[in-house]
């Protein structure tokens, strides 16, 4: 998913949040399910808060460290991120 000031899509951020989730499990994109628990797939709390960072590096805005938890599959995780990316544009475009 290319950075950009935009929201991106949901389609496209849950593509690249599977892409990352699958690096990290080390196996296919294609195994990983949306709406199975991101844990199910071995990830440790090491992994997880890599991945956050990651996610924040690539919307361009902090999280909450709980996110994860409190959001744990592909699909509910996804849903918040595309709410907080419309906030936080919103914001830049008032800002602006």
């Amino acid at each position: 998913m290319p950075s950009s000031s935009t929201t991106p899509t949901s389609e496209t951020l849950t593509a690249w949040l599977t892409e990352r989730l699958a690096v990290h499990a080390r196996t296919n994109p294609e195994d990983i399910q949306p709406d199975v628990p991101m844990a199910s797939y071995g990830l440790d709390s090491v992994t997880t808060v890599t991945m956050l960072v990651e996610i924040e590096d690539e919307l361009g805005f902090p999280l909450d460290p709980n996110v994860p938890w409190d959001y744990p599959t592909i699909d509910a995780l996804t849903g918040y991120l595309m709410g907080e990316a419309r906030r936080h544009d919103k914001t830049d475009a008032q800002d602006g």
